[in-house]
């Protein structure tokens, strides 16, 4: 294929999907997806993905604007929307840079939100794979022919608060955001944990949360990581408080061995394996002057709610383990931040947050060398916050310099 012919098939490619009043028909919509696959190695980056977002926003009964969130019906076209979602999502990071481009992160979501049960993890996988770091790349709205596309923010719990606080540095996982909105299209924030239970009085949640905890399990078995990021650990959070309390609740039940497979699957799925935590490598960490989580201890709360449940007996010893590491992880990662956060709020408090934190991990510190992966600045902060107990008394035995400054501070000196 000449140059000269690329670059009319282009013209010719963007004339046709940015006319609004050109009629895209199943046959076309899959014809034009072939051609953009096609010529996919020859019309460099900004041309397949400004086509290709153009010719998504016009594919055939595609959903009305107020439903851009709902799971939809199959269509004819749902498996070239599909082939479509698999190349977008194939270069969406390396075009993340233009802003132009960034709308294909939003139609990426909206995309899964109503196809992710047409879909299979496989398929999902390019975007799932890329979504921790698309996420904060493409944060702003955008718009592509005409129409805005925007990043979405969910919660269970507290959504109204944590939306209204939240800011383009501060939203949760936009692949996580897209399979909530599809298994829950009405919304979560009503979705207390208990509306979950088996034979509840959340009619149809317990369901749809069932084929949602099994969507996380099969992500799990095929290996695929989304490492959390922000916010992203109080939406974490609130799925495993209410996958544990199905648990504890629904003991030595199908359902329950169902959760439990789920719980260690997400921890799996969304704890870096780190082996060193610092300021820079934390969960909690970003770029530049202006971190939303050293602001507002508001997320630190809210995960400590939601870990709080938790920490509960548990008859199956999989899911203690798992759910022990995840909020071992969660006061490592928060203990690392904790100083510069400080420094750059005068009043942050997270004191009691430490405190409460650590004492949900006391399993955890009586380990040998737990802290090893933080610093020994870290490492002071977290034991001088500590409540008093054997957790406590074990760290300084086993660290010298820790209890020689604890000792001096206590005297007054």
């Amino acid at each position: 294929m000449t140059i000269s012919l690329c670059v009319d098939i282009h013209t010719e490619f963007l004339r046709v999907v940015s006319n609004r009043d050109f009629k895209i028909d199943h046959a076309a919509f899959s014809q034009l997806v072939d051609l953009l696959k096609a010529m996919e190695s020859l019309m460099g980056l900004n041309g397949v993905l400004s086509l290709g977002s153009r010719l998504m926003t016009r594919r055939p009964q595609r959903p009305p604007e107020d439903e851009t969130n709902w799971p939809a019906q199959a269509n004819d076209s749902t498996p070239k929307v599909i082939d479509l979602f698999a190349l977008l999502a194939r270069h969406a990071k390396a075009g993340s840079s233009s802003f132009s481009n960034q709308n294909v992160l939003h139609l990426m979501r909206e995309v899964l939100a109503q196809h992710a049960s047409h879909m299979t993890v496989e398929e999902m996988k390019p975007f799932l794979d890329q979504s921790r770091d698309l996420t904060w790349a493409c944060k702003v709205a955008t718009s592509v022919n005409g129409e805005d596309t925007r990043p979405a923010c969910v919660y269970f719990d507290k959504q109204n608060a944590l939306q209204e606080i939240a800011t383009t540095e501060s939203l949760p996982n936009q692949a996580w955001t897209g399979l909530l909105q599809h298994y829950f299209p009405f919304g979560m924030g009503d979705m207390t944990p208990e509306s979950i239970l088996a034979g509840g009085l959340g009619r149809g949640l317990p369901r749809d949360f069932d084929r949602f905890a099994l969507k996380v399990i099969e992500i799990g078995q095929a290996g695929i990581k989304i490492p959390m990021h922000r916010t992203d650990v109080v939406l974490v959070s609130q799925m495993l408080e209410r996958m544990t309390l199905v648990v504890s609740k629904e003991a030595n039940t199908p359902r329950a061995q169902h959760y439990v497979e789920a719980i260690t699957a997400l921890v799996a799925i969304t704890v870096p394996v780190l082996d060193k935590i610092n300021d820079k490598t934390s969960l909690f960490a970003v770029t530049g002057k202006n971190n939303p989580m050293a602001k507002s201890t508001f997320y630190n709360h809210c995960t400590l709610d939601a870990l709080k449940d938790t920490a509960i007996p548990l008859a199956y010893p999989e899911a203690t383990q798992a759910l022990e590491h995840f909020r071992f992880q969660v006061l490592l990662h928060t203990v690392a931040v904790s100083d510069t956060f400080h420094k750059k709020n005068e009043y942050y408090r997270d004191k009691e947050h430490l405190q409460e934190l650590s004492d949900l991990c006391a399993q955890s510190l009586i380990e040998p060398k737990p802290l090893a992966a933080i610093t020994p600045a870290a490492r002071l902060i977290l034991v001088r916050e500590m409540s008093e107990g054997p957790a406590r008394r074990k760290l300084m035995t086993d660290d010298m310099k820790i209890r020689k400054v604890l000792f001096i501070e206590d005297l007054g000196m």
